[in-house]
C-alpha cells in the first residue's frame, strides 16, 4: 500500500540526510512498511476512504460509525428506507453529530433489527491533515529500521576493546503511544 502517514522529505529531515538521495528507494519502502504496520496495529485506515457498513439497528436515534473521523455521509437507510439529511434543527432526517456519530431527528430511529441499517460515508484524513503524532511515529519506526539495518540480529559487539549493547525493543515508547491514541477499538 502507498504510504499515507509521512513523506520521504519528512523522514529524511528526521534522520538528518535531506540532501542524500542514495537510499531514497529503501527509505520509501521503510515508510510504506511502517505506515502499514501502524495501520494494522490501529485496526484502521488513515487515508480518506469511502465505507459502506451494514449494521444491526440498535433501537436508538444515534449510531457510532466503525471508522473515523467521518468527513461526509453519502446515504443512510433503515429497513430499506432512505433517510434524508436533516436541513434544520426541527426537520427530520440524519445529521452528522460528530466525527464519529450520526444522529436521527424527528420520527426516525435505527429500529432494532438484524443487518437492517446501511450507511455509506467517507472517513479518514486528507494527506495534508494526518495527525502529527502519527507522522512522527511513522518516521520514528522507519528511521529505527533504517538505522538498525546494519546490526540486525546483533545484540552486542566489541569495538576497540569496548563492549556495545543494542536495545531490541519492538517500538519506541512515543510511537507506541501514538498507535494507542489512534487505535480503533470499535466492534460492530
Amino acid at each position: 500500500m502507498p504510504n499515507a502517514l509521512a513523506t520521504l522529505t519528512q523522514l529524511k529531515e528526521f534522520i538528518g540526510n535531506s540532501a542524500d538521495n542514495t537510499d531514497d528507494a529503501l527509505l520509501t519502502r521503510l515508510l510504506d512498511a511502517s505506515a502499514d504496520m501502524i495501520e494494522r496495529s490501529c485496526n484502521r485506515t488513515f487515508a480518506a476512504t469511502i465505507y459502506t457498513e451494514t449494521r444491526d439497528g440498535n433501537g436508538h436515534d444515534f449510531m457510532v460509525f466503525s471508522n473515523r473521523p467521518v468527513t461526509a455521509v453519502g446515504s443512510i437507510s433503515v429497513d430499506g428506507r432512505t433517510i434524508p439529511q436533516s436541513t434544520g434543527t426541527t426537520t427530520g432526517g440524519w445529521v452528522l453529530a460528530s466525527s464519529w456519530k450520526v444522529a436521527l431527528r424527528g420520527q426516525y430511529l435505527f429500529t432494532e433489527g438484524v443487518q437492517n441499517v446501511t450507511m455509506t460515508y467517507t472517513a479518514g484524513y486528507a494527506s495534508n491533515s494526518i495527525p502529527p503524532d502519527l507522522t512522527q511515529a511513522c518516521c520514528l519506526v522507519a528511521a529505527l529500521a533504517y538505522k538498525e539495518r546494519d546490526r540486525m540480529g546483533i545484540s552486542a559487539k566489541t569495538i576497540g576493546g569496548e563492549n556495545i549493547s543494542f536495545t531490541n525493543d519492538e517500538l519506541p515508547p512515543s510511537a507506541q503511544q501514538a498507535i494507542n491514541n489512534h487505535r480503533n477499538y470499535f466492534v460492530a
